[in-house]
C-alpha cells in the first residue's frame, strides 16, 4: 500500500458540487447570521459582567476586518493588572521554574510536555525581557485585545466551512453528515469564543503580562485544535459506502480509493 501522501481521491462532479455547495453555503449562512451572533455574544458577556465586574458595559462596536466590510464585534472595558516588581518578579520565578522542570521529565515518553512547558517559559520570558529592557507597555491594552481575539472568532468560525470543503467533504460521507459536523462545530465555537476570551480577560485583569502567553498559547491556537477534534471525530464517522457488506470509517476511504485506483492503473 502506498503512503498516504501519495493516494489519490476520485471525485465525480457531484461530489465536487456539493462540497463546494455546502461550503460555499456555511459561509453565506455564517455571515447572514453575524449580527445575531454578535447580539448572542452581548447577552453572554453581559450575564458573566454582572458577578466579574458589576456596572461593566458590553458594547457593538463594528469594526472592519477588510474593505469596507464592517462585522459588529462585542467591545467591554476591562483593567488590565498593573506591571509592579513584584509581580514581573514571581512570573520569573515561575518561567524559570517550568523551564527546569522540563529537563526532568523522562524524555523518552512525555517529549511533547517537555516542549510545552519549554515554549510556555520561553514567550512569558521573552514577556519579561521586553518590559524590562523598553521600560513601556505592550503596544496593545486588554480591552483591546479582547475585542480583536472576538473578531478573529468571528472570521474563524466563518472559514470552517471552507476548511471542512477541502478536508473533510471530498471523502464519501453521506451530505447530512457532512452538513452535520459543520454545524456542530461553528455552534460550538460560537459559545466557546467568547467565554474563552472573557477567562483571557480575567487573567489580563491580573496582570498585562499574561497577553503573549495567552495570545500564542490559549488564544487562536485553542480554537484550531477545536476544530481538529471535530474534524477526527467526524473521520471515524461511517462512509456511505461499503466494502464487501462491511461499513468503512471516512478514514479508511482514502486507502479504498487507493486500492481503486490501482486497478485501474494497472
Amino acid at each position: 500500500m502506498p503512503h498516504r501522501a501519495f493516494r489519490k481521491l476520485w471525485l465525480n462532479p457531484l461530489q465536487i458540487g456539493l462540497s463546494l455547495a455546502v461550503a460555499l453555503g456555511g459561509t453565506a449562512v455564517w455571515i447572514a447570521l453575524l449580527p445575531r451572533v454578535a447580539s448572542l455574544w452581548v447577552k453572554l458577556l453581559s450575564f458573566w459582567m454582572q458577578w466579574l465586574w458589576p456596572g461593566t458595559a458590553v458594547l457593538l462596536l463594528d469594526r472592519t476586518p477588510v474593505g469596507h466590510w464592517q462585522i459588529p464585534v462585542p467591545y467591554f472595558k476591562v483593567e488590565a493588572g498593573p506591571i509592579t516588581g513584584g509581580t514581573w518578579i514571581a512570573i520569573a520565578a515561575v518561567s524559570v521554574l517550568l523551564f527546569v522542570i522540563s529537563y526532568r521529565i523522562p524524555v523518552d515518553t512525555q517529549l511533547p510536555y517537555i516542549y510545552l512547558l519549554r515554549a510556555v517559559a520561553l514567550i512569558e520570558g521573552s514577556a519579561l525581557l521586553y518590559t524590562a529592557i523598553v521600560h513601556r507597555p505592550f503596544p496593545q491594552d486588554a480591552s483591546e485585545y479582547c475585542a480583536s481575539m472576538l473578531l478573529f472568532g468571528m472570521i474563524f468560525i466563518g472559514v470552517v466551512p471552507g476548511m471542512l470543503g477541502f478536508t473533510f467533504y471530498v471523502f464519501d460521507v453521506s451530505l447530512g453528515r457532512k452538513i452535520a459536523l459543520t454545524v456542530l462545530t461553528m455552534a460550538h465555537l460560537t459559545l466557546f469564543i467568547p467565554l474563552q476570551y472573557l477567562a483571557h480577560a480575567c487573567i489580563l485583569h491580573i496582570s498585562l503580562l499574561f497577553l503573549p502567553i495567552l495570545y500564542f498559547a490559549l488564544g487562536p491556537l485553542v480554537d484550531v485544535i477545536v476544530f481538529i477534534a471535530f474534524y477526527s471525530w467526524g473521520m471515524s464517522w461511517p462512509s456511505s459506502d461499503k466494502i464487501a457488506g462491511y461499513p468503512y470509517t471516512a478514514g479508511s476511504h482514502a486507502a479504498h480509493t487507493a486500492r481503486i485506483s490501482s486497478r485501474y492503473e494497472n
